[in-house]
């Protein structure tokens, strides 16, 4: 059977439509068809910027991806994830996945920490315990926040500094110097009083003394 022309360059380019994809698939999401995999459930409370797809990571190294968001439900009030990571990927019992990016202006991706040398391997289809990781996104919403809480806050002080105010502040300050004057005469009068108190007590105590003596 013959083929003609035509038909053996649109084959060509199929093969070669192919190919680039696979390797696309491999550079930018670091899927390896060598290898089998193996799926892990984790459970989180928020997953902003995870959709199906996302890259898994062990320790910074692509190992799989996310196949599967699911909802809440009556069991289950965390939003959980399927995904599945290349099989020789080592999950350990005291392993821990959480959601992070390696910069700003990159994309989400979980991430799974390798736990220790001496726990042992967390067998496939087991759920993978979580951490909540505070993200860039969540980081800026705080700081947008605490931004607006300044605000409110020197505008607060700039009231308590207003011209009304200051007048009141100057005038309670008027009033305290002259309440400390009008003291000033009567406190030194007692201090006057009072050492000349001490002075006849003393003068009491050695005449006292005078006449034990004799």
């Amino acid at each position: 059977m013959e083929f003609k022309g035509n038909e053996i360059k649109a084959g060509i380019i199929i093969i070669a439509a192919v190919l680039a994809l696979g390797i696309f698939l491999v550079a930018m999401f670091g899927v390896r068809f060598d290898r089998d995999t193996k799926p892990y459930r984790v459970y989180l409370d928020y997953v902003g910027g995870i959709t199906e797809g996302t890259l898994v990571k062990y320790r910074g190294l692509n190992v799989g991806q996310v196949i599967e968001l699911i909802l809440p439900d009556a069991q289950q009030h965390q939003i959980g994830l399927l995904i599945e990571v290349q099989k020789d990927t080592p999950v350990r019992n005291d392993s821990r996945a959480f959601i992070t990016s390696i910069s700003l202006m990159s994309e989400q991706h979980l991430e799974i920490s390798s736990g220790s040398p001496e726990a042992e391997i967390l067998p496939p289809g087991s759920v993978i315990p979580s951490k909540e990781v505070l993200s860039f996104a969540q980081m800026a919403e705080m700081m947008t926040e605490l931004g607006d809480q300044v605000q409110v806050l020197i505008a607060r002080t700039s009231d308590l500094f207003n011209d009304q105010n200051r007048a009141r502040l100057a005038s309670i300050m008027g009033g305290s110097d002259t309440l400390l004057r009008d003291l000033r005469g009567p406190a030194l009068a007692s201090m006057n009083s009072l050492q000349e108190m001490s002075h006849q007590l003393a003068a009491v105590g050695a005449n006292l003394t005078a006449l034990t003596d004799t």
